[in-house]
C-alpha cells in the first residue's frame, strides 16, 4: 500500500507557501486555483481562520481540501474557501492518478480539518453535479438548497451558436442588432476587452462597482463592499485569466462584464449596466458581441450560479448545483435556522412587495372615506372665493397625486360654488346651497367622474368607487 500523507494548514502565512504544492494538482474550475484563493486569504475578513489540507503520496501531493473556518449563529463551521460571495463552483482538487478514491481523501481530510480547527460541524456550498466531491456529499451530507448553473455550448461558428440561442429565446439575435443600431445612430459603439491591468482597465471595473453597488443597496445584500471591490482589482492586476469587458458609447461606459477566461471556458461573473441605457439593453449587447467574437475560441459561456431571467434567455442548458450540510445535531440547528431565516427573509419581501403594489388603491380609498364622512360636511364653503371655471390653476393638479385624486381636484377646483352646507348654516337652519355646477373639461371620464362626485345618492357613489 503507497504511503499516504495528510497535512493541515491553518495559518494565513502558510499559504504563500503552498504555490508550488498547489499547482502541481489540477484544479476543476477556476475558483480553485491558487491565484483565486491566496488573493482572497490575503485581504478578507470573511472567515476566521484557513482549513486547508493537501494529501501527499511519498512526498508528491495528489488532493486538495480547499477550506477555511467561518462562524455562523456563534458555531464555528468547516467550509470552502473562499466564501460564497466570490465562490460560484465549490470541489477539491484531486488528479486523476491518486492512489485512492475521492470519497476516502474527502472523509479524511474533512476529518482532520474539523479536528485541528476545532469546528463543530461542516458546510459545503454550491457543488455542481458533476463535481468530484458530489457522490461522496450526496450520500453522507444532508441537503440544503439547490439552484442551477446556466451555460452555454459554443466551441462553433456564430450562426451555429446562435442556432441554440434561439431555442431558449427565437427574437433575441433581432432584439440584439436593433438595439446594436439604435446605439450606433447615438455614437460610436466599441466593445473593449482587457486582459492586463491598465488605467483604462481599471476605470471600466470601477464603472461595474458604482452601478454594483447601487444594486446591492437595492437588494439589501449585506457584505463588507470595500474587501469585495479589493479582491476584484487585485484579480485584475494579478491575475492572468481574468479580464474585463467594457462597452461605450462615444468613449463613455454603458455596460461592463468582469469574468475569467480559463481552459476552454468564458465565466460570466459580475456584469453591470448604466440605468439611464436600459432601453437599449446595454448588457445583452454586451453579452452578445462577445458571443459573436469568441464562439469559435470558447467552448462553453459558463453564466454562473443562478436562474435569473436575463441568463435563462440565452441558453436552455444547464447544470444543478446543491448546497450539503453535516446532519450532526450542530448541523440541524444551523439548517433548520437557516431556513427559518430564509423563510421569514422571503415573507417579508413578499409583504413589502403587496404594500407597495396596493399603496394606490389605498390612497384612493382612504381619500374617498374621509369624504364621505361626517366630518368632510364641516369643511368651509368655498362660495366666497371661488375659482374661475375658464382658469388654468382650475385643471392644474399636484405631480404626488395619483388618477383618481387628480380627478377630484380638477372637478372640485372647477366648481363656480361648493354643494355642502356649512356647520353654522346647518345648526341655523338656513336652506343649503345649490348644488354646484361642473365646468366643462376637456376629457369625458373627468366629467363622468365630477358628475357622480356631485350626486346626492352616496350610495351609487360607493358602488363606483368600489369598483374602481
Amino acid at each position: 500500500m503507497p504511503e499516504i500523507e495528510y497535512k493541515f494548514y491553518g495559518d494565513f502565512s502558510d499559504i504563500p507557501t503552498l504555490e508550488t504544492v498547489w499547482k502541481a494538482v489540477e484544479s476543476p474550475h477556476v475558483f480553485q486555483t491558487y491565484e483565486f484563493v491566496s488573493s482572497w486569504f490575503s485581504i478578507t475578513h470573511h472567515c476566521q481562520r484557513p482549513a486547508v489540507v493537501i494529501g501527499y503520496e511519498q512526498g508528491v501531493p495528489f488532493g486538495i481540501l480547499p477550506a477555511c473556518v467561518i462562524k455562523r449563529n456563534q458555531f464555528r463551521i468547516l467550509s470552502w474557501a473562499p466564501v460564497p460571495l466570490v465562490l460560484d463552483y465549490g470541489d477539491i482538487l484531486f488528479n486523476t492518478d491518486a492512489p485512492i478514491r475521492p470519497e476516502e481523501f474527502m472523509r479524511r481530510a474533512i476529518d482532520l480539518a474539523k479536528e485541528s480547527a476545532s469546528c463543530r460541524t461542516t458546510a459545503f456550498y454550491h457543488v455542481r453535479e458533476d463535481a468530484t466531491c458530489y457522490p461522496f456529499l450526496q450520500q453522507r451530507f444532508l441537503l440544503a438548497s439547490r439552484t442551477i448553473a446556466p451555460y452555454l455550448v459554443a466551441g462553433q461558428p456564430f450562426e451555429a451558436t446562435l442556432r441554440k440561442v434561439r431555442e431558449a429565446r427565437s427574437n433575441q439575435k433581432a432584439n440584439c442588432e436593433r438595439n446594436i443600431k439604435r446605439l450606433k445612430e447615438m455614437g460610436q459603439l466599441n466593445l473593449t476587452i482587457y486582459r492586463e491591468s491598465s488605467d483604462d482597465a481599471e476605470r471600466a471595473l470601477a464603472f461595474i462597482f458604482k452601478h454594483k453597488k447601487k444594486q446591492f443597496s437595492r437588494t439589501k445584500i449585506m457584505i463588507d463592499y470595500t474587501d469585495y471591490k479589493n479582491w476584484y482589482i487585485r484579480q485584475i492586476r494579478e491575475n492572468r485569466d481574468a479580464f474585463v469587458a467594457c462597452l461605450t458609447l462615444n468613449g463613455l461606459p454603458i455596460a461592463g462584464l468582469f469574468g475569467f477566461f480559463w481552459k476552454d471556458r468564458l465565466y460570466y461573473l459580475v456584469p453591470a449596466y448604466d440605468v439611464e441605457f436600459r432601453r437599449y439593453a446595454p448588457g445583452k449587447v454586451l453579452f452578445y458581441l462577445l458571443i459573436k467574437r469568441y464562439s469559435e475560441y470558447i467552448k462553453i459561456f459558463d453564466l454562473g450560479i443562478g436562474d435569473e431571467g436575463y441568463k435563462l434567455q440565452w441558453t436552455i442548458q444547464s447544470c444543478d448545483v446543491f448546497s450539503f450540510i453535516e446532519p450532526t445535531v450542530i448541523g440541524r440547528i444551523v439548517y433548520s435556522s437557516a431556513r427559518v431565516i430564509a423563510f421569514a427573509a422571503s415573507q417579508i419581501a413578499r409583504l413589502k412587495t403587496l404594500w407597495t403594489t396596493f399603496a394606490p388603491m389605498r390612497r384612493i380609498r382612504s381619500a374617498h372615506t374621509r369624504q364621505l364622512s361626517p366630518r368632510s360636511c364641516s369643511r368651509p364653503s368655498t362660495a366666497a372665493n371661488p375659482i374661475p371655471a375658464g382658469s388654468q390653476n382650475a385643471l392644474l393638479a399636484p405631480p404626488s397625486l395619483t388618477i383618481s385624486a387628480r380627478c377630484r381636484w380638477a372637478s372640485r377646483r372647477s366648481s363656480a360654488t361648493w354643494a355642502r352646507p356649512s356647520r353654522a348654516d346647518r345648526n341655523s337652519g338656513r336652506s343649503s346651497p345649490a348644488p354646484f355646477t361642473v365646468a366643462p373639461t376637456s376629457s369625458s371620464w373627468t366629467r363622468r367622474r365630477a358628475t357622480l362626485m356631485s350626486q346626492p345618492r352616496l350610495s351609487s357613489l360607493k358602488r363606483y368607487v368600489r369598483s374602481i
